[in-house]
């Protein structure tokens, strides 16, 4: 792997995502609107905590805010575009399939892992920190599968209900979690 692969790559990338950026407005909007209001109730909670669990909080609000960031830009599908590309430029892009299942059994590993870390760590008030850590692992972890864009989860990608795609709503429900969260903590 040469230095100028990746160079290369991320050009190409750059050119592939610039032609597809951006959600449409209705579940777009949602998503924006839906991750900021998470990233200031998030916020709001990490000022009244302290040590660790306000560290997981302040977490917690830069993560929903770089999501709210992140949906209109797609960031997730640059790293996609990208990968394709060095794939091309590698000429690995035949495997590409054997590289994303083991991307994604990784990820799926890495995240369970988190999770159980972050409960553990967040043992006080067990249930809203436990609603927070899946919400931000539902929510980020929709964000790279779809990053990863896995040719055999394409119908998932596709399926809709009513305005919003599959994906759409398990990033929803796990800003819910996060909603849940500072609802409970806030009682506490």
């Amino acid at each position: 792997m040469m230095p100028a692969d990746y160079t290369d790559a991320f050009a190409c990338g750059v050119e592939a995502w610039s032609g597809f950026w951006g959600d449409p407005l209705f579940s777009g909007t949602l998503m924006i609107a839906t991750y900021a209001f998470a990233a200031l109730l998030a916020w709001r909670v990490a000022m009244r905590m302290g040590g660790v669990q306000r560290g997981a909080w302040v977490l917690a609000a830069v993560l929903m805010a770089f999501q709210a960031l992140n949906t209109p830009l797609d960031l997730h599908g640059l790293m996609w575009a990208t990968g394709r590309c060095l794939a091309h430029i590698q000429e690995w892009y035949a495997d590409r399939y054997a590289y994303q299942r083991e991307l994604l059994i990784g990820l799926a590993i890495v995240f369970a892992v988190l999770v159980i870390l972050g409960v553990l760590v967040l043992r006080k008030h067990l249930l809203a920190h436990g609603l927070l850590v899946v919400g931000l692992a539902l929510s980020l972890g929709m964000t790279l599968v779809k990053g990863i864009n896995y040719h055999h989860l394409e119908a998932l990608y596709q399926a809709r209900v009513g305005p919003l795609h599959i994906p759409d709503i398990i990033e929803l429900a796990g800003i819910t979690c996060v909603f849940l969260a500072t609802r409970l903590i806030r009682r506490v």
